[in-house]
């Protein structure tokens, strides 16, 4: 099952079976998340169905029986999803309210295109969204058509960053990718971070509206 139907299920059995949800055991359940939805050809708009139902239960205000909240968001895995940029603000927002408990993100072969002015605006705020992801363990960009600004927006803000993951190895830049880049000064401080400048462009790049405008 894939794509838009079956992640409207996804996204029901998940708000049920979470603590404080609506399914008869939900209360007993561990809050500890690990989503894998890899090749599920969800696009930007099964994603976006999915993505509500996540932050949803991200935003639920801790009580005395879940004190760390009703989810814990640990693995996020969706490779394989046709996801253009237009997916990555709701992402960042998820990202951000699990700053504490985000092991591992894969977004490998999907459609992540940065080569506008809009794309490259939503594409910076998104990587901004690890800033204190103190617990990440590895991130997985490869086989998107990032380009040479999306990598060199890459590069540039986890060197600034204080961002440090401690598994040991060997940084994937295959080959694609701007050579300037990969020589930059500190990028082997990532032994984690998987990048590559590959996939097929797609014509849905999406650089409209990209980041949240916060509500008055």
């Amino acid at each position: 099952m894939e794509g838009v139907y079956m992640v409207g299920i996804a996204a029901r059995d998940f708000r049920q079976h979470l603590p404080g949800g609506d399914g008869r055991d939900a209360k007993s359940r561990n809050s500890i998340v690990k989503i894998d939805l890899t090749g599920r050809k969800l696009t930007d708009e099964g994603f976006n169905i999915f993505i509500d139902a996540l932050l949803e239960t991200l935003q639920k205000e801790k009580d005395d029986e879940h004190p760390k909240g009703f989810a814990r968001l640990f693995e996020l895995h969706l490779g394989g999803n046709c996801l253009t940029v237009k997916s990555l603000p709701k992402l960042g927002m998820a990202i951000r309210l699990s700053t504490g408990d985000l092991r591992n993100l894969n977004l490998s072969q999907n459609c992540i295109e940065v080569s506008t002015a809009g794309q490259r605006a939503a594409w910076k705020y998104f990587l901004n969204s690890f800033e204190d992801c103190y617990m990440l363990k590895r991130v997985d960009f490869s086989e998107n058509p990032l380009s040479t600004p999306g990598v060199e927006i890459l590069a540039r803000i986890y060197i600034r960053s204080n961002l440090g993951f401690p598994q040991q190895d060997t940084v994937q830049l295959e080959k694609g990718h701007d050579p300037k880049v990969s020589d930059s000064p500190g990028i082997d401080r990532f032994p984690s971070l998987s990048i590559s400048d590959k996939g097929q462009k797609t014509s849905h790049s999406g650089d409209r509206d990209l980041i949240p405008q916060p509500h008055g």
